[in-house]
């Protein structure tokens, strides 16, 4: 929205500039021969200039028209997908090996995002009218950015994974050893993953995923990857994660809603978990 109200400010005044040299043009044809032939080289200068304006304004709508278009369809794609492998599933009476099952994609857009504090928040533009509840997972194109923390009707506050509140089941990929995630307030490129027993194998650049062991972001959903890694407290490691999700830049992420956490957390409840 910035830069939308930048560039009309810019094209007013642009605009307006052009109406004045209009005008001194006309003074100058009114003069003599030479003045007339000066108002038709400026005039040709001009309409160069305003149908080159004129053309980069109708490209930046397109654009921006074309980008929404195709979020929407890949949230549409990711939503079909998930509806396919769930049936496939109850046709086969097996469980598919997919991240995206039983799960659905709401596209939307960052309107606030804080990177200077300790417990960082996002604001987006969706809210309850649009389907958006309390604990519902959020990520960017490249991995995740956060879990849904307050909703109102058209709008939502999301708890940032740069946030020293929130820990998040990851696992390691290689392994499928599991450990929570947190951030240690310090770097936004990276996280810490911790309580992976010492034994086993890790290397820099294996892959770092979300665990599935809760309904919050569907198992498997790419995080990052290991940068360096120590011994802590003798029996595990600090694993640091480079994140896949640039926090300075995001603007454009899904909501993800689980199908099945309603029906969890009702059984929950009654069975006094």
């Amino acid at each position: 929205m910035y830069n939308l109200i930048r560039i009309i400010l810019r094209y007013h005044l642009f605009f307006a500039f052009v109406v004045l040299e209009a005008l001194s043009l006309v003074l100058i044809s009114n003069t003599s021969y030479f003045g007339r032939s000066t108002l038709m080289a400026k005039a040709d200068a001009i309409k160069g200039i305003v149908d080159k304006y004129a053309s980069g304004m109708g490209e930046y709508f397109s654009l921006k028209s074309a980008n929404d278009a195709l979020t929407k369809e890949n949230a549409e794609l990711r939503n079909r997908l998930d509806k396919l492998l769930t049936i496939t599933a109850l046709d086969n009476d097996t469980i598919p090996a997919s991240p995206y099952r039983s799960h659905i994609f709401l596209p939307a857009l960052v309107m606030e995002n804080s990177l200077n504090r300790w417990d960082n928040y996002m604001i987006l533009n969706k809210g309850r009218k649009q389907g958006v509840s309390v604990d519902m997972g959020v990520i960017a194109p490249d991995g995740i950015a956060g879990t849904v923390y307050r909703v109102s009707d058209n709008f939502c506050t999301v708890m940032s994974l740069l946030n020293t509140r929130r820990k998040l089941d990851a696992k390691l990929k290689k392994t499928g050893h599991h450990g929570p995630l947190e951030w240690n307030g310090k770097d936004i490129r990276r996280v810490d993953l911790t309580n992976i027993p010492a034994h086993i194998d890790v290397a820099i650049g294996d892959s770092v995923i979300t665990g599935g062991h809760s309904l919050i972001f569907p198992e498997g959903i790419f995080i990052g990857t290991i940068s360096e890694y120590k011994i802590d407290k003798g029996a595990h490691y600090r694993i640091s994660v480079e994140l896949a999700t640039d926090f300075q830049s995001l603007r454009q992420v899904y909501v993800i809603g689980s199908l099945r956490k309603p029906e969890l957390d009702s059984f929950k409840i009654a069975s006094g978990y």
